[in-house]
């Protein structure tokens, strides 16, 4: 298994720092034209650039949806330091979580 992968071909619409804030999130891929389960009418894809967790008041949420979208193959992402920290069992302060 590589760690490196290309991106998709197309447009892509790059996300960093959610931060646990999963109606933001959700509020922002809407107003980007996707629907609920990832896909975009112009076949747009969706690329995280880490920070999904900690601060804002759903982590948990935030993570499962963003997994459901690259199960699903419409999403492809890649780890920040919040979630090396997680991984690290290395809470920081305000996590909450």
């Amino acid at each position: 298994m590589s760690l490196v992968h290309t991106l998709p071909p197309g447009p892509l619409d790059v996300i960093g720092d959610v931060h646990g804030e999963r109606q933001a999130l959700e509020q922002l891929v809407r107003h980007l034209g996707y629907d609920d389960d990832g896909r975009h009418p112009a076949g747009r894809k969706l690329v995280f650039v880490g920070d999904f967790c900690d601060r804002g008041p759903d982590s948990p949420a935030v993570i499962a949806r963003v997994a459901e979208w690259v199960a699903a193959g419409r999403a492809w992402v890649t780890i920040g330091n919040h979630e090396i920290n997680l991984l690290r069992h290395d809470p920081k302060d305000g996590a909450g979580w």
